[in-house]
């Protein structure tokens, strides 16, 4: 089973890297234009911020990684961890 992960191409994007090396997960070379990029058991998809709560709450993706004033502004029905 492969967990596909909706991220910003925005300014959270080197910081969710970070987090994710620290973690010990997968991430891709940022240095492809591809929209679906494939990292061990991990799918990403690099897209717009503010279609990351849109794409998690369709089934789309299984999470995403978006800053909280995207959340507001789309009033997705997506869960949202505390700070």
């Amino acid at each position: 089973m492969r967990l596909t992960v909706a991220l910003s191409k925005g300014r959270l994007l080197a910081r969710t890297e970070a987090l994710f090396s620290s973690a010990g997960l997968g991430f891709p070379p940022q240095d492809t234009r591809r929209l679906i990029v494939e990292a061990g058991d991990l799918r990403f998809l690099f897209i717009k911020d503010m279609d990351v709560p849109v794409y998690v709450e369709y089934g789309v993706a299984d999470v995403g990684v978006c800053g909280s004033d995207v959340l507001l502004e789309a009033g997705s029905d997506v869960l949202v961890p505390l700070d």
